[in-house]
């Protein structure tokens, strides 16, 4: 477990540095128009600057649904979700006294809440986990382990690449058929919403 989060950590800090260096091409690649270039950038960034946060709140939703306890990750997303609907309004509108910060303010508000589930998420792991110990002395990294871990998950990884790759071709060939981004802005609704069809399926398998 030491290792996995030590390795998850890393590639978080790698992927934020990438990403806040990168963050124009890469809104640029994935179909952002010159009206909403801007804003697509101050919401990546934002978000991406709090990456180890919120892959090592993943980690310990796995550790708890290993566990056998998934009602306890549920917990945390939950809480995550409401506190983020609640900053939403506050942060993007100004209210209770805060200043507007529109678009940033959304990325603050995701973001606060994703730490809230990651604390969460620690405490249930702390508390309920008792198959899993975790000691100062696990974080060294081990080879044999990191392989391990790789030898695994390499066709989750894949399987989730080719989802995203996807969905990137259909935005340019959206984008390249029709010249404002409504095509494109249709096609992630659509996206969305078939996700949220298909996730008590995921749930069950």
């Amino acid at each position: 477990v030491g290792t996995g989060i030590t390795v998850t950590l890393l590639i978080s800090v790698v992927l934020m540095l990438i990403c806040e260096i990168a963050a124009v091409p890469l809104m640029n690649l994935f179909g952002a128009s010159d009206q909403t270039l801007g804003l697509s950038v101050t919401y990546f960034r934002i978000v991406a600057a709090f990456f180890p946060f919120y892959l090592l709140l993943n980690v310990m939703n796995s550790m708890i649904r290993a566990d056998g306890s998934p009602a306890f990750a549920m917990k945390a997303m939950v809480m995550g979700a409401i506190i983020n609907i609640i900053l939403d309004p506050i942060l993007i509108f100004g209210y209770l006294g805060f200043q507007p910060m529109g678009v940033a303010g959304a990325a603050i508000a995701t973001v606060i809440g994703q730490i809230c589930s990651m604390i969460l998420g620690i405490i249930l792991n702390h508390h309920f986990n008792k198959e899993v110990r975790i000691h100062p002395k696990g974080f060294r990294p081990s080879g044999k382990i990191i392989w391990n871990i790789y030898r695994i998950g390499i066709p989750s990884i894949i399987m989730v690449s080719i989802s995203s790759v996807m969905t990137y071709f259909i935005n340019k060939l959206l984008i390249a058929i029709e010249t404002t981004a409504t095509a494109a802005a249709v096609f992630g609704a659509y996206y969305k919403l078939q996700s949220f069809v298909f996730m008590p399926v995921f749930g069950l398998t």
